[in-house]
This record gives structure tokens, C-alpha cells and sequence, in this order.
């Protein structure tokens, strides 16, 4: 649990650096709509998983069920997809060398961390390889 304790304070470390350290509204239109995106895909996984039910905790929750509805019927990690997307944005928008490698650091921390994810749910969840069948972790089509 320490580990991935320690992987979710390097992502958050990760995401406030690229924040904090560029504008925060890329320049051109392409990028922007890449953002806008983005922040709809993270708003939209808040709204149908009812932000009640958003944990940080490492374990499940007791009477926990994943989502599978909404976006989540589509992509099992639309958060991260969502951060990922807004990220990309902001770095590709303001390239710097040290962005581009904290932005590489962030997209890795986040792979690894869902694949242990999928590996909690399907160890907790029966039902969870079936709808592993039927959605993407993070990029619909894709991955």
C-alpha cells in the first residue's frame, strides 16, 4: 500500500508542476480544445460515479461496486484519461524539455497505477473480467 500511497503523491506532484509551471490556457486552438476535452472527460467520470462515491483511499471501500455506466461504459480510467489529455495539452502547448519529462513521469506513474487497479478489481470482482471485455482502460479503440 505504501507504494501505491507513494505513486498517487508522485502524480499529484506531477500535475501541479506542469500546472504551476506554464499558462494555464494553451495558445493555440487545437491544444484548447484538447484541454476542454479533457476537463469534460474528468467532470463527466465525477458526475456519473457521484462524487460521493470518489475515494482516495488505496483499499475498497466495503459495499463497494465500480461504475459501469456513463463514460465508464466505454473507458474503465476516464479520470486519467481526462488528466492526461489536459496535461498533454498544457506541456505540448508551452514545450520545455523539463515539462515534456514530468508529463513522460506522469503518464507512467498513471499506467502502472491502473494496471494494479485492474488487477484490485478483478480480484475483488467477478463480474469485472466481463467488463474488462467490454471497455478500454484509457483510450477508447486503443488501450
Amino acid at each position: 500500500m505504501k507504494q501505491i500511497f507513494s505513486l498517487r503523491v508522485i502524480k499529484l506532484v506531477c500535475l501541479l508542476f506542469i500546472l504551476f509551471s506554464g499558462p494555464l490556457f494553451p495558445r493555440s486552438l487545437f491544444f484548447s480544445i484538447i484541454e476542454v476535452f479533457g476537463i469534460f472527460i474528468v467532470l463527466w467520470s465525477l458526475w456519473t460515479m457521484r462524487v460521493d462515491k470518489f475515494s482516495l483511499s488505496m483499499d475498497l471501500p466495503k459495499n463497494y461496486r465500480f461504475v459501469a455506466k456513463g463514460i465508464y461504459k466505454y473507458i474503465r480510467f476516464p479520470i486519467t484519461t481526462g488528466i492526461i489529455l489536459v496535461t498533454f495539452s498544457l506541456v505540448f502547448s508551452y514545450y520545455s524539455f523539463p515539462r515534456f519529462i514530468i508529463w513522460a513521469t506522469l503518464c507512467a506513474v498513471s499506467l502502472y497505477y491502473i494496471v494494479y487497479k485492474d488487477r484490485l478489481f478483478s480480484k475483488n470482482y467477478n463480474d469485472y473480467s466481463l467488463y474488462k471485455q467490454k471497455t478500454y482502460r484509457i483510450i477508447p479503440f486503443l488501450f
